[in-house]
């Protein structure tokens, strides 16, 4: 008889345990999710932090680079066009590499004088401006395989400094306008209608402006 009071008794214990575990998980659960959002929105927070500072950097207004094929890029350049579009990409970066077509594209979609796209290397030199030339050859290749021609920037110690400072990732584009001012910034690779939507938005702005 004892037994027979003994095996509803254990079912009974069994099932409070199993509650308990159930509620102990469901808060560690809670918990990790709050930890969760709280790092998500300390790291959104540190990333909009970092593109607010962009704004007045003037790291694109002092500009005095070499390209890929030793020719000079500097801020008198961004007279060329109303908007530049500085794309910073990576050798190891996949979606930079797919987007470079895109890119490439886009650089030829609109007037002369409207828009130039401009490539920089994100690993092309170290942290003191010295040139990884193990890069820059991977570089000139893919260039060659994508079939871009507009000219791919390596970094010297200034503009090395801003970006290891502000991007949070490869692709970034930057959006500037003649004066150096970063007007737009876009995280992460965008379609070529994206992209077009940003530099029509951009060039509608600035003809509004000159009314």
């Amino acid at each position: 008889m004892s037994a027979k009071h003994e095996a509803p008794n254990a079912d009974k214990r069994s099932r409070r345990m199993h509650l308990s575990t159930l509620r102990i998980m469901g808060v560690a659960a809670v918990v990790a999710a709050f930890v969760t959002m709280i790092g998500f929105t300390s790291a959104w927070g540190m990333m909009m932090d970092r593109m607010e500072t962009t704004a007045s950097t003037n790291v694109f207004s002092a500009m005095n680079l070499k390209d890929l094929n030793d020719k000079s890029f500097t801020s008198e350049n961004l007279k060329d066009a109303q908007i530049s579009i500085f794309n910073v990409w990576s050798t190891t970066c996949a979606p930079c590499v797919m987007e470079m077509p895109d890119l490439e594209t886009l650089n030829h979609s609109y007037e002369e004088g409207q828009i130039q796209v401009i490539g920089l290397l994100e690993d092309s030199s170290d942290r003191d401006g010295t040139p990884i030339e193990e890069n820059l050859a991977t570089a000139r290749e893919i260039v060659e395989k994508t079939g871009v021609t507009y000219p791919v920037l390596v970094l010297d110690q200034p503009t090395y400094a801003f970006i290891s400072s502000t991007i949070v990732g490869t692709p970034t584009t930057f959006y500037v306008d003649q004066e150096g001012k970063i007007l737009m910034t876009a995280t992460g690779a965008e379609s070529l209608e994206a992209m077009r939507g940003r530099v029509d938005k951009l060039l509608s702005e600035q003809a509004q402006q000159a009314q």
